[in-house]
């Protein structure tokens, strides 16, 4: 497996263990169902913003209900991912009492990346909402900094929920192997 596509395996299926062919193909075929569903998704979505938009809908509205749609429906096929994966033990982590602490340390990192990139994310959504304002009023008001701090709250707690739940399945893949060589 190539760097770049180990990198995009580990960030959208969560899968930090070693594939063999058999569960790469199975993988393939997620991704595969996965944009599938997406690309029809969004297809059906911005059908539904051109006909509220000839509806006599204002731009705003049509591109507002268009940024959640498109949102929802990726937030939709991740979940759907992330719970097939799980199915189908493709996320299975090996860990022994000696490698124990490097997982930890990769649940700690990929946990803060992940909260770093939904607190940007939230932030830029929050800032594309308030889009009539010109740049220098939404960067340089009283506003600005409660959405950058909001977004920063957002952020750690979704690192906290995260790290804890990868934490767990750390340790409960170490008391299974711990079993196992029992």
């Amino acid at each position: 497996m190539t760097k770049w596509k180990r990198f995009w395996v580990t960030r959208i299926y969560r899968i930090d263990g070693v594939l063999d062919e058999y569960r790469q193909a199975q993988l393939n075929r997620l991704g595969n169902q996965a944009f599938t569903g997406l690309a029809i998704y969004l297809l059906l979505i911005s059908g539904g913003a051109v006909i509220g938009l000839l509806a006599n809908g204002t731009p705003r509205w049509v591109a507002l209900s268009l940024l959640g749609g498109d949102v929802l429906g990726v937030l939709l096929t991740n979940t759907w991912l992330k719970t097939q994966v799980t199915k189908l033990q493709l996320n299975q982590l090996d860990v022994t009492p000696t490698n124990v602490h490097g997982y930890l340390r990769l649940v700690r990192q990929r946990s803060l990346e992940e909260g770093i990139s939904f607190a940007v994310f939230f932030w830029g959504v929050q800032v594309a909402l308030d889009w009539p304002q010109t740049w220098q009023q939404i960067f340089w008001s009283g506003a600005a900094v409660k959405l950058l701090v909001l977004s920063l709250v957002e952020g750690f707690i979704l690192w906290y929920v995260v790290y804890f739940q990868r934490r767990v399945a750390v340790e409960d893949a170490l008391a299974r192997t711990k079993r196992e060589l029992e």
